[in-house]
């Protein structure tokens, strides 16, 4: 089998953009251990990831949001960050989001 130049770039960058959705998971799951321990620059820190657009950290937000780990328990941030998670793919948030709706949750019945 002959691979092109572009071929191999193609998988190179297909190999980084991996690594780096990874990267963002560790990182979400880090940051999250931190603010249970109520290191609240691990927040600041985490929203700063969410601008990556990667479905696991605004399942970590949305999670945060839902249950009030070392913030205010806010039901609509959560079914917000759920829902964003769902758009990119996310099944945990596409799960999240449909019991919300499922059962009323926290939106307009």
């Amino acid at each position: 089998m002959i691979v092109n130049n572009e071929e191999k770039t193609l998988a190179l960058l297909l190999g980084l953009s991996y690594s780096a959705f990874t990267q963002d998971a560790d990182d979400a799951d880090r940051l999250y251990d931190r603010l249970e321990q109520q290191d609240n620059t691990a927040l600041t820190t985490l929203t700063d990831l969410d601008k990556r657009q990667d479905p696991h950290v605004l399942s970590v937000l949305g999670f945060i949001y839902e249950f009030g780990v070392s913030v205010p328990k806010n039901i609509q941030q959560a079914i917000d960050y759920y829902q964003q998670a769902c758009a990119l793919g996310g099944n945990y948030g596409c799960y999240n989001a449909r019991y919300f709706y499922q059962y009323g949750v926290g939106v307009a019945g």
